[in-house]
């Protein structure tokens, strides 16, 4: 096809039609170009420009065009949508009774993915699950519900779902409704000690016949010689995360996980999110028992060194050190603080 928008990827060993592709030798520079010569003469014939499952940048995308490369194999980028389901959250203007919010989860998700190159034009709206048994009431609501949702699964690739508060007994009211639209599975997934802080992440179901692939192996000695295949099966069927709390805690399930399932759709060859290790500025208290994700600011000092300085209020309703932070600390519980130094685990926001 011809070259996509920026961002699509190329496609893996894994693609079905990965045999065509054929696998050239590692990239590396013929001669350092001087000035005058036409661009790309740093690279030497035969070279790989761009190896399965590396995402297209913009700069990748000017390297094939300037070989001469306008065509290449992609996967198709997911469609993703993203879902107001809530009781209380409203779109910036409706906001009619002291009970309501304005919703600010939607447009922050919306960003985040454009950032990442893709595009969710709208947001879909999804009235949640009554919370209580209205009788015929309910049941009527909860086959709008189901209609509902399996129309959104028809339509997109993965579904973010935001709007509902954190309380466990009210989570499964939003996207990540009956058990029965998940024939495939669906499970919450908990990302700290306490199974306070988590999601709903479900499969539909099959939208259309599995794909049956097969994934080649080279020899080590013979590395563009296949010696065996390994067969596998592509499934078509929408993901579903319904992510409950406030912006913040939207953000973090964004960061850690909804960018990976991205990068796992599109068969990247190292899917995210990318950590790096960086020092405290100050001595930090660790929770005894739970795994925390702290909001902090990275700056690099004159040697060079990532220094963090980690955000005093992480409380979970609050906006400021949000909006302030450029980074994502993971910190693992222990009874010892972290002194000023010590090495920890970032990931950044930019």
């Amino acid at each position: 096809m011809p070259l996509p928008r920026t961002d699509a990827h190329r496609m893996s060993d894994s693609s079905k039609t990965s045999t065509n592709i054929v696998r050239r030798r590692p990239s590396r520079l013929n001669r350092v170009a001087e000035p005058g010569d036409p661009a790309g003469q740093d690279y030497e014939r035969g070279a790989t420009l761009v190896a399965r499952g590396t995402r297209i940048t913009p700069q990748m995308q000017a390297v094939l065009i300037a070989a001469g490369v306008f065509t290449v194999p992609v996967y198709r980028a997911p469609r993703v949508g993203v879902v107001l389901s809530s009781y209380d959250a409203v779109p910036p203007g409706n906001v009619e009774h002291a009970w309501q919010r304005p919703d600010s989860m939607t447009a922050y998700v919306r960003s985040l993915i454009a950032g990442w190159g893709y595009a969710a034009p709208t947001v879909e709206q999804l009235t949640p699950l009554p919370p209580t048994d209205a009788g015929s009431t309910a049941h009527d609501a909860e086959e709008a519900y189901r209609d509902r949702l399996l129309d959104l699964m028809s339509r997109y690739d993965l579904l973010i779902g935001v709007g509902m508060p954190t309380d466990g007994a009210m989570l499964g009211n939003g996207l990540g409704g009956p058990v029965a639209c998940f024939p495939h599975g669906q499970e919450r997934a908990h990302f700290d000690n306490t199974k306070e802080r988590g999601f709903i992440c479900g499969l539909g179901d099959d939208r259309s016949s599995p794909v049956v692939g097969k994934r080649p192996h080279y020899k080590p000695s013979a590395p563009t010689e296949i010696f065996r295949y390994d067969g596998f099966f592509i499934f078509d069927r929408a993901i579903v995360l319904n992510v409950p709390g406030d912006t913040p805690e939207v953000a973090t399930v964004m960061h850690l996980f909804a960018r990976r399932i991205l990068d796992f759709m599109e068969c990247v060859a190292t899917p995210g999110p990318v950590w790096r290790r960086g020092t405290l500025e100050a001595p930090l208290t660790r929770h005894a028992t739970e795994n925390r994700f702290l909001w902090g600011v990275a700056r690099t000092d004159e040697s060079g060194r990532v220094v963090i300085q980690i955000s005093d209020d992480q409380n979970r309703q609050s906006l400021a050190p949000f909006a302030a932070s450029n980074v994502l600390v993971t910190i693992c519980n222990g009874t010892e603080p972290l002194a000023a130094g010590e090495c920890v685990d970032y990931l950044s926001l930019d």
